[in-house]
């Protein structure tokens, strides 16, 4: 986390974690909580206090992922597994709900996930699927 100096012409390092990999975007900051993907296997999806930089909960099940969230829900795509996982971050939890793998396309599974209109839009490969996640 960088600070911007008082003139806003420069900045300094506040605090770094070593927990993260810059998954397709990096964290998210939902509120007071930044929430980030971790291939080690006993961190995998984690959650830090911003104020802090404390590791507040973690799931890892979930690893190596980029991650988008709407709704009160997280969408993460595992880089490797090529699996979706829909996540609830709760105040000092992160609960799996479901998952499942994508098998259409070919390749790495690096692609940006999207949300519009109640879809989620995923690509892999040159195939790009839309799910209906509206409630």
């Amino acid at each position: 986390m960088y600070g911007l100096n008082a003139d806003m012409n420069g900045c300094s390092v506040l605090r770094q974690d070593t927990l993260s990999g810059n998954y397709m975007g990096g964290t998210l900051l939902l509120g007071n909580k930044i929430v980030g993907s971790s291939e080690n296997k006993n961190i995998g999806l984690f959650c830090l206090d911003r104020e802090t930089g404390k590791l507040i909960c973690n799931n890892s099940e979930i690893k190596g992922c980029n991650i988008l969230a709407a709704d009160g829900m997280l969408y993460c795509m595992e880089d490797r597994s090529g699996r979706l996982c829909l996540v609830k971050l709760n105040e000092n939890s992160i609960d799996f709900v479901s998952s499942f793998k994508v098998k259409l396309g070919s390749g790495p599974n690096i692609a940006h996930m999207s949300i519009a209109n109640g879809l989620l839009f995923l690509r892999h490969g040159s195939v790009l699927m839309a799910y209906n996640i509206k409630k």
